[in-house]
């Protein structure tokens, strides 16, 4: 387990343990006091404006409704490619 660098706003509230991962009784074999998970849902959440899992806000960004580009291969005049292998 590694915490270098300076926390950012949103980690906060993780390592201070108030999303536990665990109950009070296995809190001895889990070496973080939340879960990696849910700090990574809170991560993108912050850097772009979109989760995952958990609850869902109407107001934040949904990918699957982004459209994505297609390419296709353009042809000659013959249908053929323009490149020749030899």
């Amino acid at each position: 387990m590694e915490d270098i660098g300076e926390r950012l706003p949103f980690e906060i509230p993780f390592w201070n343990g108030v999303y536990p991962a665990v109950d009070d009784e296995e809190k001895e074999d889990y070496p973080f006091p939340f879960h990696p998970l849910e700090l990574g849902e809170a991560a993108l959440l912050n850097f772009f404006g979109y989760q995952i899992e958990g609850y869902a806000d109407k107001n934040l960004i949904v990918p699957e409704e982004f459209p994505l580009v297609r390419l296709s291969r353009a042809a000659n005049s013959r249908g053929k490619p323009w490149w020749k292998r030899w």
